[in-house]
């Protein structure tokens, strides 16, 4: 087949390597490696920024729908807040599906 005569050498070092079993990462590496790759979470600061932001997005609705009526502002709140949390839940499912792929 091939008269070179390196291919015992190599065909005994290919049979070693596959009696082997196989090199494995040891489980602290997998956790360094999520730790760095797993999405932040917001500091109390961004979490404070946040809502402040959502309470003056509420109050300035309230001020421009005033003359609307209650039940139009009650009911376009309780749309947005709804459509929101939908969107903000799907946007986390696609994050984390990206996730369980690579497990």
């Amino acid at each position: 087949m091939n008269d070179d005569p390196l291919m015992p050498l190599i065909d005994y070092l290919l049979r070693k390597t596959m009696a082997a079993p196989p090199p494995q990462l040891s489980p602290a590496f997998d956790a360094k490696v999520m730790a760095a790759v797993r999405p932040r979470r917001l500091s109390s600061s961004g979490r404070v920024v946040i809502c402040a932001y959502a309470v003056a997005a509420l109050v300035l609705m309230v001020w421009t729908m005033r003359e609307a009526g209650v039940v139009l502002i009650v009911a376009s709140t309780l749309v947005t807040a709804a459509a929101s949390l939908g969107l903000s839940s799907y946007a986390r499912t696609l994050t984390y599906r990206s996730d369980t792929v690579t497990r």
